[in-house]
Formats: structure tokens, C-alpha cells, sequence
């Protein structure tokens, strides 16, 4: 298991970064926990508007941007975070998409911050892994951080709680038989 939630006094966002997909929360919620000393850190690609935002609050140290990371060293970053944050807003095509970034998550261990995206909030109450907040409301988002921050043992149930979850049911293994089994009956179809 990667290392324990909370610590470090920050909070991640791993994944591509525009507004739909909460950038102007997610600056909100770093304005909210400045004065508390937790930091934000936005890691992935950016579009034109996220820039835009993105680009000024990190000039005022209100967050940290490295921009695109590969992979196989973003999510080593999210380790030792007190939370990730998924602030999706209620569009169409999040509405019925697997939550990777919130499994991601899940799987380093690391509690989950989200906006109530059905599967999303799925995840996190049915494995009582993190808080699922109101859409475009960062006083919550930032409540919950904050909760996060002075509770190390919900921190550590709650991250531990959405590891085992993710190992367990939402892992390669889970699907393994199956998918290979689809596989072979394609390669032996006429």
C-alpha cells in the first residue's frame, strides 16, 4: 500500500484539467485552505480556459501546476495527499462514465473528495472511502479537506477502506477471466 493519507498537508487533482471538469472549484477550494497550510496541486494537461485560471492562481502560489505529467510518475504524486479531489460538474458525458481518476485514487490509498456524479458517489458511499460534496461548491469541498486534516484515523480508515476496495473489485484481476475469455472466443470466431 503507497504511503498513508494526510502525510502531507495537500490535496491532488490528477487528470485532464478544464473547467467543466472543476478547475475554477478547485482554484476556490486552494483560496479556502491557503490560510490552514494545506496546498493544492493540479496535475495534467490543461485547456485554454483552464490555463487562464490556472496560470494566475499558481502565479499567486494559490496552487501548484506542473502540467502534464506521464502516468507512471502523476500517480505516485497523489500518495501521502490528504485527499483527491474528483469536482466534475453535472455534464452528460460524466453522468454514466467510470470515475478513473476517483479508482485512482481509491487504489493509492488516498481518501476521495467528489462531486455527486452517480458513479462516483456510488464508489465513495458504498465503500465509505471519502465525502461527496454539492456541484460547484468548494466551502464543502474544502470542509471535507478540512475534515480530513484534523481526523488522522478517518483518514486512515477512509483510505484504507477505498485500497481494499480497489484491489479487491476494481482491479485487473477482477475482470481478467472474463476478458480473456472474450478474447479467445474473437480469435477462434470464423
Amino acid at each position: 500500500m503507497p504511503a498513508p493519507a494526510g502525510t502531507q498537508q495537500r490535496v491532488v487533482y490528477v487528470g485532464h484539467l478544464s473547467p467543466d471538469r472543476g478547475v475554477g472549484e478547485m482554484i476556490e477550494v486552494a483560496r479556502l485552505l491557503r490560510p490552514h497550510g494545506i496546498a493544492v496541486e493540479l496535475i495534467g494537461p490543461a485547456d485554454a480556459r483552464a490555463r487562464a485560471l490556472i496560470e494566475p492562481a499558481q502565479a499567486h502560489g494559490l496552487v501548484r501546476w506542473p502540467g502534464f505529467v506521464p502516468n507512471d510518475q502523476a500517480m505516485p504524486m497523489v500518495d501521502g495527499a490528504l485527499a483527491g479531489l474528483s469536482l466534475l460538474q453535472d455534464e452528460p458525458n460524466f453522468r454514466h462514465s467510470m470515475p478513473t481518476k476517483v479508482v485512482e485514487y481509491m487504489a493509492r490509498g488516498v481518501p476521495v473528495v467528489t462531486t455527486p456524479l452517480p458513479a462516483s458517489a456510488d464508489l465513495s458511499t458504498r465503500y465509505e472511502c471519502g465525502f461527496v460534496v454539492p456541484f460547484g461548491d468548494s466551502r464543502a469541498a474544502a470542509d471535507a479537506v478540512l475534515e480530513l486534516a484534523r481526523d488522522a484515523s478517518l483518514r486512515a480508515k477512509m483510505g484504507g477502506r477505498g485500497h481494499d476496495a480497489a484491489c479487491r473489485s476494481l482491479g485487473w484481476p477482477t475482470d481478467a477471466h472474463a476478458f480473456v475469455a472474450q478474447l479467445e472466443a474473437w480469435a477462434t470466431a470464423p
